[in-house]
């Protein structure tokens, strides 16, 4: 049963996409076009404005998204737990690189010949 609860939980979150769609801010996949790490940083930043939670960007994103990263979003928005599986899944799909904490474990097992390779952060 829909709560009066749910349908102005369901408003707000229309509200937000519309807020979102209305900066002009869409990715498609393609490569020549803004990049995906670009396109994350300013939606945090919109989501930081606009005080959205990270739950309902899973649901406002859908708004922003064209061509190949539409048909892209709509194959996984089923596994999407968290705004973290989102930014995960799609720096895998689109930016093709992994997380920091990915980055860091791979610099860290790497080795050149008899000498291993050491980093400090």
């Amino acid at each position: 049963m829909v709560t009066p609860t749910d349908h102005v939980r369901a408003e707000q979150r229309w509200k937000w996409a519309r807020m979102l769609r209305d900066t002009g801010l869409t990715f498609s996949g393609a490569k020549d076009k803004l990049g995906a790490e670009t396109f994350l940083a300013r939606l945090e930043r919109y989501r930081t404005k606009g005080a959205i939670p990270q739950e309902d960007m899973l649901f406002a994103v859908d708004a922003l998204l064209v061509g190949e990263a539409q048909v892209w979003y709509e194959s996984v928005e089923h596994k999407l737990h968290s705004w973290q599986d989102f930014e995960r899944r799609f720096r895998r799909s689109f930016a093709n690189q992994a997380t920091p904490e990915e980055l860091l474990t791979e610099l860290r097992r790497r080795t050149q010949g008899r000498v291993k390779i050491s980093i400090r952060i």
